[in-house]
C-alpha cells in the first residue's frame, strides 16, 4: 500500500500545472454528475403517489351511511390516466365518459330496495390527485327500522370494483389500485 501511494505521488510531481487542473476538473465532474444522479433518484421518490380506498360505515340519526372513500396517502399528487368501475365483475364504465359512468352507478343504486339516496364521484383522466386528499367515491343512504341488517347493503357496496391506473408528476407508472382479485 506504502509503494502504490508514493507511486502515487511521484506520478503527480511529475505532471505539469494543467495536468494535474484537468485531472482535478474531471474528478469534480464526475462528483457532481454522481450527486445529480443522487438527486434525481430522490426527487422521484419525494413526489410518489400511493392511492388506497376504505369502506366506512355510520349509523347515527336513523340512517345508515356507506362510503367508498379514496385517498392518496404518497408524497406527491396522483395524475389519473384510468378509472373503471365493475359491477358483479363485469365493466359499469370508465372516465372516458364520467356522466355515462356516474349514471350507471347510480341506476345500479336505485334498483337496490332501501337505498334513499346515493352519491357519486369519478375522477376524469389526467386529474390530479393531491397528496392528503380524500374523495367520497360512492356514498348511499339507507334508513334504519326495526330489525335492519346493514349487511345487505354492506355486500351490495362490496359488489362494485375499481381498477385505477395513475403516474407521478414525473409521468412514472405506478402499480395500478384495484379492489378486483385479479
Amino acid at each position: 500500500m506504502q509503494t502504490c501511494l508514493s507511486d502515487f505521488i511521484n506520478w503527480l510531481s511529475g505532471l505539469e500545472a494543467s495536468d494535474v487542473a484537468a485531472l482535478a476538473a474531471s474528478v469534480a465532474a464526475t462528483f457532481t454528475a454522481y450527486q445529480a444522479m443522487l438527486l434525481r433518484r430522490h426527487n422521484r421518490l419525494s413526489v410518489k403517489p400511493h392511492l388506497s380506498t376504505w369502506t366506512r360505515t355510520d349509523d347515527a340519526n336513523k340512517e345508515f351511511k356507506i362510503y367508498f372513500i379514496l385517498s392518496n396517502n404518497g408524497l406527491g399528487p396522483a395524475i389519473i390516466k384510468d378509472f373503471v368501475v365493475y359491477f358483479d365483475n363485469e365493466k359499469l364504465g370508465d372516465n372516458m365518459d364520467t356522466q355515462a359512468l356516474k349514471s350507471e352507478i347510480e341506476k345500479k343504486a336505485a334498483q337496490e330496495k332501501g337505498i334513499i339516496k346515493s352519491t357519486v364521484s369519478v375522477l376524469g383522466i389526467d386529474s390530479a390527485f393531491p397528496v392528503g386528499e380524500k374523495e367520497v367515491l360512492f356514498l348511499i343512504h339507507v334508513p334504519m327500522y326495526m330489525g335492519f341488517d346493514k349487511s345487505k347493503f354492506e355486500s351490495f357496496v362490496n359488489r362494485f370494483d375499481l381498477k385505477i391506473n395513475y403516474n407521478s408528476v414525473y409521468g412514472e407508472v405506478m402499480k395500478p389500485l384495484s379492489t378486483r382479485d385479479e
